[in-house]
């Protein structure tokens, strides 16, 4: 296991039934149930065999804490120093550790600048894969309305090397963990935006996609539009609320 990167991803929403028939639909995932007890309702999506991420139902009672979102997991050695060493560089927690079904444990933090994400531990490792797979994970961004709080948090926190980088006429802050990427950062023009992070998810045609999520639901956040480079890439918002991207990397 790498540590203090990226190895999972959990759709947390307020329907679940419809969330999955949504994300099968736009990417050809099959959903497994997985028994929960407490925890509520609990599936994985799978793609060729492989599990690659999960979806939750927010309880009645927590939804006017959290919103349908799709939450990043990052793997640490150990949560508890991890989410002490978040709320020493300014982080707050917002679901203190639990296990996560015999997985591994979690911690659910907001970054200073009100982003959210988890600190994760697993217990087994998730083959993984390959990224160059339509349906499987491209990056992450970070779009925040504050980069210097958010460089200096990343940065104490999980040991991630700011660097700016230049894609045509876009100017992105890219997240380093030693010889490996994790991460780009992008600012928000509008103030008033909501900073979160923007998970995208790959796909042979952006624009087909894109007309086909609109065709089960979604909103557009952003239209196609293109990153020298990098690919052709559109911001979706599913029927219940959460936020994506979808990209066709270049030369696919």
């Amino acid at each position: 296991m790498t540590s203090h990167m990226f190895s999972w991803e959990n759709l947390v929403t307020t329907n679940i039934d419809v969330a999955k028939t949504f994300y099968q639909r736009l990417f050809g995932w099959k959903a497994t149930d997985i028994p929960a007890g407490e925890q509520g309702t609990h599936c994985f999506f799978s793609l060729d065999g492989k599990d690659i991420c999960s979806v939750s139902e927010i309880a009645e009672a927590q939804r006017q804490q959290y919103s349908p979102q799709w939450v990043p997991y990052i793997s640490v050695e150990n949560t508890e120093e991890f989410m002490t060493k978040a709320q020493s560089a300014g982080g707050h927690v917002l679901a203190p550790i639990s296990p996560v079904l015999e997985a591994g444990e979690a911690a659910v933090i907001q970054d200073p600048t009100g982003a959210i994400l988890a600190i994760w531990h697993p217990r087994r490792n998730i083959e993984k894969v390959k990224n160059e797979v339509p349906g499987m994970i491209c990056c992450h961004e970070l779009a925040t309305n504050n980069m210097d709080a958010a460089g200096m948090f990343y940065a104490k926190v999980f040991d991630w090397m700011p660097r700016a980088e230049i894609f045509g006429d876009i100017t992105y802050i890219m997240f380093d963990a030693g010889d490996h990427h994790v991460a780009y950062m992008m600012g928000v023009p509008n103030k008033d935006a909501t900073p979160r992070w923007i998970t995208y998810w790959h796909v042979a045609d952006c624009e087909k996609s894109l007309k086909k999520a609109i065709a089960l639901g979604a909103k557009v956040s952003k239209t196609v539009e293109i990153i020298k480079r990098k690919g052709r890439y559109a911001i979706i918002c599913d029927p219940l609320g959460a936020i994506f991207g979808i990209m066709q990397p270049a030369g696919s």
